[in-house]
């Protein structure tokens, strides 16, 4: 099973979640009977550990390394948020909250949030030394609270602030401490790859199958602003302005599973993410594993392309 999920990008969330998804939909009661059976395996315990990972995220992120990377993948990341806020202001505007064709606001905007792992994985393949050190900094893309925060802009502040306050905190302790105490950034570190399965288990058990096949053309429809539009651009600025060649902003284009948490995080102080949470979760696990595998084949046809060779890294 562990080799399995090594070799699926993302495997090691994606698969346990896939796993919740069949058992709990054939045994939808079994994990709810209290306890620490339920806050392990159910939607109630993600939030914590949600909380956990955002503070070994902060904590392994090196104050002194961020004006290394800030040039490239400050800016890269930028263009992204901007784009995400753009585009959920006008879909905001012409559709209200709700959206269109079932996919709502939040969707929209939960297409900037980033993977992460993956973006890791893929720059240790094809990156520069550059892309590669940039996977601390990729991480604030891959934080709930930092979506919460864009998806507030982009719906004119009408979100709670305690709520994005709330989702930041963990970061910025973890930021602190990990800064303050390397050894035990380096400690905590591992824990982060434990933690992922039992995550993606929890957002698995919230997964109804069959509406997740009914937001297939939804999933689908989500992709194209990240495809068509955010993906175009990052490399247009990339190969333009940063005179580099592109890996970065293909490996910043999966979306990341932290965008299943959103719905949960959003549900009590926003009525249509409460009345949509179901269908966007399903939304953003298809989109999850979508990317996650479409991105890393369009990577590799764009560097056979370019005549970028696997493991043979800029300096």
């Amino acid at each position: 099973m562990l080799k399995l999920m090594r070799k699926i990008p993302g495997g090691m969330l994606i698969v346990p979640m896939i796993i919740a998804m069949v058992f709990t939909n054939i045994f939808p009661n079994a994990l709810h009977i209290g306890g620490m059976t339920e806050a392990t395996f159910t939607g109630k315990g993600s939030q914590a550990m949600i909380g956990i990972l955002c503070f070994i995220s902060g904590a392994n992120i090196d104050i002194k390394s961020i004006p290394k990377v800030i040039k490239k993948m400050g800016s890269l990341m930028l263009v992204r948020a901007i784009i995400g806020v753009l585009l959920n202001i006008i879909y905001v505007k012409l559709f209200g909250f709700e959206g269109i064709l079932g996919i709502p606001a939040l969707a929209v905007m939960s297409t900037t949030c980033i993977s992460a792992a993956l973006y890791l994985a893929l720059t240790l393949d094809y990156g520069s030394d550059l892309d590669v050190a940039g996977f601390s900094f990729a991480g604030l893309l891959a934080n709930p609270g930092i979506m919460i925060l864009l998806y507030s802009l982009g719906s004119e502040g009408e979100l709670d602030v305690m709520t994005i306050v709330s989702s930041l905190i963990p970061l910025i302790v973890g930021l602190i401490v990990g800064n303050l105490d390397k050894e035990f950034a380096s400690f905590i570190h591992p824990a982060t790859g434990m933690l992922m399965p039992f995550l993606g288990f929890t957002f698995g058990a919230g997964i109804n199958i069959l509406d997740a096949l009914k937001q297939s053309l939804n999933g689908v429809l989500l992709t194209l602003p990240i495809y068509f539009i955010s993906l175009p651009a990052m490399i247009l600025f990339e190969r333009k302005v940063l005179k580099t060649n592109g890996v970065a902003s293909f490996a910043l284009a999966a979306v990341g599973a932290i965008a299943l948490s959103l719905p949960q995080l959003l549900q009590d102080i926003d009525p249509v993410v409460a009345a949509n949470a179901s269908a966007l979760t399903s939304q953003m696990a298809f989109l999850t594993i979508f990317t996650s595998i479409l991105t890393p084949i369009l990577l590799s046809k764009y560097c056979k392309k370019m005549g970028i060779e696997k493991n043979k890294l800029e300096k």
